[in-house]
């Protein structure tokens, strides 16, 4: 079934990264509403990259919403190219909103990225009476076939969008796709492979089981087949290096008894994050 009732947009002042910014979204939206004032989701990530002198110069933000993680990455690596890719359509449309005016160094990006290119149903975020950009997924075979609440959305891959815009160089990959990272890595393993990118993704137990079926452990186990070094942003812009059977044992109680089932690592195939 297609949504398409009408949308109301506002503006809130926020500041993200030390910048002042009117941010646009949609006034039903209770993850819009509930924005603070100073934004500070990524700034140990931030804080992180600085230390260890890591400059992106080409970053992808999937899974942008209103691009809150671009527009900060705008402030910090004022030099660098952002391609955004949003698929929810009230968060595209604020998306561009946001980042209307940044001279071409923001490219947006109304679609998914997944494991090939198509089409999926995109569930909008929370109950129908409850308009939600955070929370917003994709809606696979095993997800949900019992009701007529979703939309169809474009899906393309990481390696396609590579070809498309002809980028020769990827630095920095940011996921936050409510379970569906998996897709998005398996879909960008060519240009994983020959850029070597610094990946900071969202690892969410309770997404990965609930939206996904994947098991956690397995999803962990993959990125410790697939990349050399693991790291667990914490909280306080430490890292915590998940190198061992051990280490990977003690994330996952930590992440589903301690951290309500959302941590954010890093992965990558080069020392980036290592001293």
């Amino acid at each position: 079934m297609e949504v398409n009732s009408p949308v109301a947009f506002s503006e809130k002042d926020i500041s993200i990264s030390g910048k002042d910014f009117h941010i646009h979204g949609n006034i039903e939206c209770q993850y819009f509403n509930t924005l603070p004032e100073v934004f500070s989701d990524h700034q140990p990530l931030f804080l992180i990259l600085k230390r260890y002198g890591f400059r992106p110069h080409v970053i992808l933000d999937v899974g942008a919403n209103l691009g809150l993680f671009t527009l900060g990455g705008s402030v910090e690596f004022p030099f660098a190219k952002i391609y955004c890719y949003e698929p929810h359509p009230d968060a595209y449309s604020s998306l561009v909103e946001n980042t209307k005016g940044m001279y071409g160094n923001i490219i947006a990006n109304n679609f998914a990225l997944g494991s090939s290119d198509g089409e999926m149903l995109f569930h909008p975020g929370g109950p129908i009476n409850q308009k939600r950009s955070a929370g917003a997924h994709l809606m696979n075979d095993s997800h949900w076939r019992d009701t007529d609440f979703g939309i169809n959305i474009l899906v393309s891959t990481l390696d396609s969008q590579v070809k498309a815009h002809s980028i020769n160089q990827i630095d920095l990959i940011k996921i936050d796709v409510e379970g569906f990272e998996l897709d998005v890595l398996e879909g960008g393993a060519e240009s994983i492979k020959k850029f070597s990118p610094l990946i900071y993704l969202e690892f969410n137990a309770r997404a990965l089981m609930a939206l996904k079926n994947i098991n956690p452990r397995n999803f962990l186990d993959y990125l410790g087949e697939n990349f050399s070094f693991i790291h667990r942003c914490n909280r306080d812009a430490t890292l915590t290096r998940l190198e061992t059977n051990e280490d990977r044992i003690r994330f996952l109680h930590d992440n589903l008894i301690a951290h309500g089932c959302v941590d954010d690592l890093f992965v990558s195939n080069k020392d980036y994050l290592v001293s």
